[in-house]
């Protein structure tokens, strides 16, 4: 997620250095500034997160190298069994001329039944220990961005299921917005209110003298223009 971040502000940055986006001017404007904060701030928490599972990624390394040596073991083994597989085909031939076509046959599926077992079983795993260390990997990047994803929340037109992605921090950052704005509202109505009520005060207790001031105010400002 923070790779696919990092590209994604540079390609942004490109983009508004070279010819500006939204009708703003090209070079580094304050919009590619803040791009360039983004894309440095991803790297910095990039780089905590490498340091912060440093362990995880080394075991996760080892083990793949393990699973390297053992296949290229494996295919050494391979490499045995077909070398010898010259030998065994001629056995099958003279058993197949002593013993007849079915007793051939048979030991020919008994053979084949034994070498394809191992293929079977692999295909049956669909994940390695590798996968799941991948994914719990992925799974704590999301969570400290601040990142949910529900896993088939929902089917689309086509009738596939697609996942619903929550970005947390951006909901708080709106709510936030929401909030302030909604405050300042409040205030401003609380401070018209105060206002004209203030008002009221004056023309009550003596609107001979609220008329005068009305007047002269407009005197002064007719002067003035």
């Amino acid at each position: 997620v923070l790779l696919s971040k990092i590209k994604e502000y540079d390609d942004n940055y490109r983009n508004e250095m070279s010819q500006g986006q939204g009708g703003r001017s090209k070079g580094e404007g304050p919009v590619a500034l803040a791009l360039k904060g983004e894309r440095q701030r991803a790297e910095t928490e990039l780089s905590a997160f490498d340091n912060y599972h440093k362990d995880e990624l080394e075991e996760l390394n080892s083990r793949k190298t393990q699973l390297r040596l053992g296949k290229e073991k494996e295919r050494g083994n391979n490499e045995k069994i077909a070398n010898g597989l010259d030998g065994l085909l001629e056995r099958i031939k003279i058993a197949h001329e002593v013993a007849g076509f079915w007793i051939s046959l048979f030991i020919t599926l008994l053979f084949l039944a034994i070498e394809l077992t191992p293929i079977f079983f692999k295909l049956m795993l669909t994940k390695t220990t590798y996968d799941y260390l991948a994914e719990n990997r992925d799974e704590l990047i999301k969570a400290e961005n601040g990142i949910e994803v529900q896993y088939d929340h929902y089917t689309s037109k086509a009738g596939t299921e697609r996942h619903l992605v929550i970005n947390h921090h951006a909901n708080k950052l709106i709510f936030e917005k929401i909030k302030v704005s909604q405050i300042h509202k409040e205030l401003t109505e609380y401070a018209v209110e105060k206002y004209k009520q203030r008002e009221k005060e004056k023309i009550d207790a003596n609107l001979d003298n609220y008329i005068k001031s009305i007047d002269d105010s407009q005197s002064v400002a007719a002067q003035e223009h």
